[in-house]
């Protein structure tokens, strides 16, 4: 592709620099940006390196270096917020080849909450300790920015008016790469420039070979290990995600029928064998959920007709009485392991009972026995390297499980947002209740959100009555909306998108504060079976959608 050309960016020889750029971007809650940029002269201070603004709205986002510290600026809808980072930028020597003084700037976005971090490049995989982190207002959390909105990298032009905030218009220094919501700017793909040239290409720091995240609906095909034995096998790996069924494991000799796979079912851990199809399938289970968004280490041991699965601290065991004359699984280097998922050209209906839904999160640490599987080496898609500080933020739900998560109370002062999407009639997107918690309840304390025949429903209780919030307007449309709660004392507003639902003044309570359990409680797409709900919310179908970028409190 033409953008995944690298090419650097400085000032030319009269200092001057202003590029414009059209943005791959389109309206959103979420946004990230990365920079890799180099100071190479002693007088350099001040520079504006990133600007992206609405030509319709306030709406902008900025990244400038002031007095060599980086700051983060922008406006959803409810006012300029800054981030200032506490960092010092070291200036490079003149031919920029000193490493450590090659920094990566990184802003995340996500609904009203935004962190920015600067990290020299040679440390890439380190953290950052001075990550600093701000809100803006949660009434506004979706940016209204798009292909037309003003887009510049480097100096902004005297005709375009800028935030007051915003201290710089002018760039100094060396700019190798920029990325937006993930795509590569192609920095020599400009609209207009003035001024501009070239310099060396930026240091973009190690990556972790053993770190891997997984976009979901996609896969890593690796070539078989050599010498691989047949009548025992060794699996490891660490993961975290929150899909409820994605596969992580898969190898195969289909001529003889044999196959090995690790797998999540409803959260659970599953490990399948089979030595042919005259035979059973060797089949062991967690019996907790693993899909908490938390690292859990896998470690698979097959000896002949026993395996034991290692999840974290906990150990199954399980065997095949009818493999005792025959524990075989015959896998050379013609056949391949599968991680994450298959591609689509793969024959899934040879094995109908593995679950091939492909995976979106981490994964680290794999081996088979003691050999180190790179996956930087495999066939890939949707597979980036690196997966550090990585925060699972997407939950894809496929109708038959939930998530259960640490209780959130909503005290006095207090907001919750979230954005779902879906297409289904009717369908439970949170609840919170102490039904089915061990600890004592709080008497009608709850509160949920739901889709009902196709319309948003809020429902709260304080412990003294009920109130009901709908939207006028159906969200099963199969797009991404958002939803925003503001609880202030005995007031709550509900918005869907930045817009109120019903009065602006927002709905009375009965009480002040909705309690909630510490340990769980808190349900996203579903609840467990048997549970009494039907007070708290009009259906508990379960939910076939996503769930992302959760926020509870400004947090």
């Amino acid at each position: 592709m033409a953008s995944s050309l690298k090419v650097s960016l400085t000032t030319d020889k009269n200092g001057k620099c202003v590029r414009s750029y059209q943005p791959q971007i389109r309206p959103s809650t979420t946004n990230n940006i990365i920079l890799n940029y180099a100071l190479n002269k002693k007088d350099d201070r001040d520079s504006l390196l990133f600007y992206l603004a609405s030509t319709v709205s306030d709406d902008f986002m900025a990244i400038e270096m002031v007095n060599r510290k980086i700051h983060f600026l922008w406006n959803a809808g409810g006012g300029t917020q800054v981030l200032k980072h506490g960092h010092t930028l070291q200036v490079n020597d003149e031919q920029l080849s000193k490493e450590e003084y090659w920094y990566i700037i990184e802003v995340n976005r996500i609904g009203n909450l935004a962190t920015l971090t600067v990290k020299s490049a040679s440390k890439k995989a380190e953290p950052d300790h001075n990550k600093v982190q701000g809100h803006s207002s949660l009434e506004f959390t979706k940016m209204s920015l798009n292909s037309s909105s003003h887009f510049f990298i480097g100096g902004i032009p005297s005709s375009v008016k800028v935030p007051g905030q915003v201290k710089t218009r002018s760039f100094a220094g060396c700019l190798y790469e920029v990325r937006l919501d993930g795509n590569r700017v192609g920095l020599w793909n400009f609209i207009t420039n003035y001024g501009c040239s070239g310099c060396k290409e930026g240091v973009t720091g190690q990556v972790d070979a053993s770190k891997y995240m997984f976009k979901g609906g996609g896969y890593a095909i690796h070539r078989q290990i050599k010498n691989y034995p047949y009548y025992e096998h060794t699996i490891t790996l660490k993961f975290k995600t929150f899909d409820e069924n994605a596969l992580l494991f898969f190898t195969s000799n289909p001529q003889k029928g044999q196959f090995v796979s690790l797998e999540l079912r409803s959260g659970k851990i599953v490990y399948q064998a089979s030595v042919g199809p005259t035979t059973s399938r060797l089949i062991v289970s967690t019996t907790k959920s693993f899909n908490n968004g938390y690292l859990t280490r896998t470690t698979i041991q097959r000896r002949g007709n026993k395996v034991y699965l290692l999840a974290n601290n906990s150990i199954i065991e399980g065997k095949a009485d009818d493999w005792k004359k025959n524990d075989k699984i015959e896998l050379n280097l013609s056949t391949k392991m599968y991680y994450g998922g298959v591609p689509p050209n793969f024959s899934a209906s040879s094995w109908p009972d593995v679950v091939f839904q492909g995976f979106h999160g981490c994964m680290s640490g794999l081996q088979i026995g003691s050999t180190v599987v790179n996956l930087l080496n495999a066939e890939a898609y949707n597979l980036l390297p690196g997966c550090e500080d990585e925060v699972i933020k997407i939950v894809r739900f496929t109708g038959m499980g939930y998530l259960e998560m640490k209780g959130q109370p909503l005290e006095r002062e207090s907001n919750f947002s979230f954005t779902f999407l879906t297409k289904q009639e009717n369908a439970l997107l949170l609840l919170s209740t102490f039904e089915g918690s061990d600890e004592k309840e709080v008497e009608n304390n709850y509160y949920s959100v739901a889709v009902v025949n196709g319309k948003l429903e809020t429902r709260l209780n304080a412990g003294k009555g009920e109130k009901l919030i709908e939207s006028s307007k159906p969200v099963n449309d199969g797009k991404y909306h958002t939803v925003t709660l503001l609880k202030n004392r005995r007031y709550v507003k509900l918005r869907i998108d930045d817009e109120n639902v019903g009065s602006d003044e927002g709905l009375r309570l009965k009480g002040s504060r909705i309690d909630a359990p510490v340990n769980g409680g808190l349900f996203f797409g579903g609840v467990r079976n048997n549970m009494r709900v039907s007070q708290m919310t009009t259906t508990t179908n379960n939910l076939t959608g996503i769930i992302k970028d959760v926020i509870f409190n400004n947090r």
